[in-house]
């Protein structure tokens, strides 16, 4: 897959992990505000994708470890601190919705 930066790379890595909606029957809330609430998430994930820069302020060059266990001889170090930013800005979003 071909990103357009660094930061669409890392979203794809959310999606791609978002799992299939399933309803929990005995939550109390209705199945269908569930699926409303799940589709919510997604879209929010996908919207992000298309433009990273509603939650980071500049976009970065694509590129990615070619082995994780190699990070310091891959000549980067740059990479590993963007990489961090979009993934605070993520758990920032995340936990600003709970």
């Amino acid at each position: 897959m071909t990103f357009e930066s660094l930061e669409q790379r890392l979203v794809q890595s959310y999606i791609d992990l978002f799992p299939r909606f399933v309803p929990d029957e005995a939550s109390g809330i209705s199945v269908s505000e569930q699926e409303n609430f799940y589709n919510l998430m997604k879209g929010l994930y996908q919207l992000i994708s298309d433009d990273p820069t509603i939650i980071v302020p500049a976009l970065h060059e694509d590129d990615a470890f070619p082995n994780r266990f190699t990070k310091s001889s891959y000549g980067k170090p740059e990479l590993q601190a963007n990489m961090r930013k979009l993934i605070k800005a993520m758990d920032t979003l995340l936990h600003s919705l709970s």
